[in-house]
């Protein structure tokens, strides 16, 4: 059984962990980098301390609809919405 303060100190770091999910839901960013195939890209959310902070690599956006489909593709440059529906990156389209 943990002590009162390992207990707070658990939940405490719980609710960073939340709250940084929640931030991470919805970003914008721009297109950093666009692979070779343009099948995947990279955003920068931000830059911290001088660094650019860029996601994982990200796949090709693919609307369909019935037998129609549609690759979006974006360029370096363009701004755009990265969604993560549990807040981690790694999941991000």
């Amino acid at each position: 059984m943990k002590s009162l303060v390992g207990q707070l100190s658990d939940t405490l770091h719980r609710i960073a962990e939340l709250e940084r999910r929640n931030r991470n839901r919805r970003r914008k960013g721009t297109v950093a980098e666009v692979s070779d195939d343009k099948s995947k890209y990279r955003v920068k959310l931000s830059d911290q301390n001088g660094k650019a902070y860029l996601t994982p690599w990200i796949g090709a956006r693919t609307l369909a609809a019935g037998g129609v489909k549609v690759d979006v593709l974006y360029q370096q440059g363009e701004q755009v919405d990265v969604v993560s529906e549990n807040g981690d990156m790694t999941d991000a389209q």
